[in-house]
């Protein structure tokens, strides 16, 4: 399945083996005819090192930068040299779902002129099949913070994306630049997001970065430019994944992988930012909490009352039969 209007960036460092797998299953889906790019950041490997499909029948090609730029610089070198109105960033140890050419295509066909990026849910927890989304709030309730954080998950629109290339490289240092973009451009109000929930690539059980990383992303998009509102919502939709960064980054202090400092600073800061543009977030999760624990002790409470009373209902005629005789 060709899709027109494609194009596959694969920006890579010292992963040649993986790179060759990615082709292999783009070929598989896509076909040999889908427009695939590959960027090499050199280190221990190198162009040289990795497979690129020749012939008429493929449209994949290769570039290697002069020296080791970066993830970001790679990317923007990487979208220079392709061309097409949408472009997916592949990373290349993403890898592809089996329905992953009909996911992205069922995406673009759905796209109108206003959309600038299809997100892909990765861990799909809603009934919905695709949800236009035109605010943050509606983009953070229908993704999670989570899934806009895998840059393989989304399809962008390439006349955006290079646009605001500057807001990408001036968030590098989050490492949150996709998702800086996504909130920049429904800032405006004029501009779409779509998500799907189905997975555009097969995620593997591994921490791919530090939850102390993820809390500094969660601090770096609150302090973007946006409306009083959108940062007020989006702190509350943050915060409970706060307590789980919190939680999961001590455990990475515990193994000796962050310093307890960068994990207590970076837990402060955060929760600050958080209180500051929500500053009833607390209150409304705690509140949220004791009405799911009451609902669930009523429940209890039902149910030990309705078998007592079957209980003694299917005892009493016994009782009255002996007392008969």
């Amino acid at each position: 399945m060709t899709i027109e209007g494609l194009s596959i960036l694969i920006p890579t460092w010292d992963r040649p083996e993986e790179v060759r797998l990615r082709l292999n299953e783009i070929e598989s889906q896509f076909g040999p005819q889908q427009r695939v790019h590959v960027q090499v950041n050199p280190g221990k490997y190198g162009l040289a090192d990795i497979e690129i499909p020749q012939g008429s029948d493929y449209s994949v090609t290769a570039a290697q930068n002069e020296s080791n730029v970066g993830f970001v610089a790679n990317i923007l070198f990487g979208i220079s040299r392709l061309e097409g109105e949408w472009i997916w960033i592949l990373g290349d140890d993403d890898q592809l779902s089996p329905s992953c050419a009909t996911s992205i295509a069922k995406g673009i066909e759905a796209a109108s002129p206003s959309t600038i990026a299809v997100v892909h849910n990765q861990w799909p927890q809603h009934q919905f099949d695709v949800v236009t989304c035109v605010d943050c709030e509606t983009l953070l309730g229908a993704s999670g913070f989570g899934d806009l954080l895998f840059i393989s998950a989304t399809v962008w629109r390439r006349s955006f994306f290079i646009a605001h290339l500057v807001l990408f490289i001036d968030q590098a240092f989050s490492c949150s630049s996709q998702v800086a973009l996504m909130l920049a451009g429904l800032k405006a109000g004029d501009r779409s997001i779509l998500v799907l929930n189905r997975p555009l690539i097969d995620y593997q059980e591994i921490h791919r970065w530090s939850r102390v990383h993820y809390l500094q992303r969660m601090g770096a998009l609150l302090s973007l430019d946006l409306p009083k509102a959108d940062r007020s919502n989006l702190a509350q939709i943050l915060y409970p994944m706060w307590g789980w960064a919190v939680r999961s980054g001590w455990r990475e202090v515990e193994d000796g992988g962050v310093s307890w400092a960068v994990w207590l600073e970076s837990s402060v800061l955060t929760f600050l930012q958080l209180h500051r543009y929500a500053p009833l977030a607390s209150f409304r999760m705690l509140m949220g909490d004791a009405r799911l624990k009451a609902s669930r002790k009523w429940m209890w409470v039902r149910t030990v009352v309705a078998r007592s009373k079957g209980y003694v209902k299917h005892k009493l005629p016994m009782a009255s039969a002996r007392e008969m005789r």
